[in-house]
């Protein structure tokens, strides 16, 4: 078993950059503040955009399909290029629609991406929300976060999965600010990527693939902060390799202190970049 990187090296984020590609859309008069879906895709992502949703309206046929199935497909479109797209207010502000009427629109669009999916779908999508909160604007008190959870779907997945696996949620008032340990946190995840109380080689390369795509991303956008944080992300990688090299309950125990010291120091590269920015 060879011990090739598994979420973390200098490598994978020092490495020589990919020449910057500039798309050159100014032919297209695209005015962010009018069209604030569409700000920041580049010149092929709106043409595959244009293509996908012109193919849904004219085939079967054109007029076939309902003004309601033309917005949800154009809602799920759109929401696929916009990242940046995690609270209802943000969907609201930028489609100006009020807040019930995006909580509707994230609801159907969830449940029909479900219905597609078929089974696995709801811990894929509970899986990538979870991922990514250290990434995202949020609180930390000691050894806990505070996060808010605007999804309603996201939500109801959470609540059903924690309490179904033993694992503690403190709820404020609020219901959308949910309130973790980072032993929760990691906990969470692990439950996440394994099937009972086992963590196979294929879930474990597949955790720590996720953990390096996030790591290499938040780095590459702050390399002085990436720089500050090398020797906690080499003992990440040193306790990685370690988990992999176990089995059974000793790897399920070393995946979550590496998911419980990964946590804060994901968080802490992801707020110095946004500092940074």
């Amino acid at each position: 078993m060879t011990d090739e990187p598994l979420i973390y090296s200098k490598e994978l984020v020092t490495g020589p950059a990919s020449p910057a590609v500039v798309s050159d859309i100014s032919d297209l008069a695209l005015d962010e503040d009018r069209q604030p879906w569409l700000r920041s895709l580049d010149e092929r992502t709106l043409a595959n955009l244009a293509i996908a949703l012109t193919t849904f309206i004219c085939r079967p046929s054109f007029g076939a399909r309902s003004k309601h199935e033309i917005e949800l497909e154009l809602f799920a479109e759109l929401r696929a290029h916009r990242p940046d797209w995690t609270t209802l207010g943000g969907i609201a502000e930028d489609l100006a629609i009020s807040r019930s009427k995006a909580r509707s629109l994230v609801l159907e669009h969830h449940s029909r991406q479900v219905g597609e999916q078929g089974r696995g779908a709801r811990r894929a999508i509970l899986r990538e929300a979870i991922a990514a909160w250290p990434t995202q604007q949020i609180e930390q008190d000691h050894d806990r976060l505070r996060i808010v959870i605007d999804d309603p779907f996201v939500r109801d997945l959470l609540k059903n999965f924690a309490y179904g696996n033993g694992i503690l949620l403190d709820q404020s008032f609020a219901s959308e600010i949910q309130t973790f340990s980072w032993d929760s946190y990691a906990r969470l995840l692990t439950a996440l990527y394994s099937e009972g109380t086992t963590i196979t080689d294929s879930d474990f390369m597949t955790l720590t693939a996720d953990l390096r795509r996030q790591i290499t991303t938040a780095a590459a956008r702050n390399t002085a902060a990436q720089v500050e944080l090398d020797a906690k992300l080499e003992e990440l990688e040193k306790l990685a390799q370690k988990a992999r090299k176990s089995k059974g309950e000793r790897r399920r125990d070393l995946t979550i202190q590496l998911l419980k010291d990964y946590g804060p120091t994901l968080t802490s590269l992801a707020l110095s970049t946004a500092g940074a920015g």
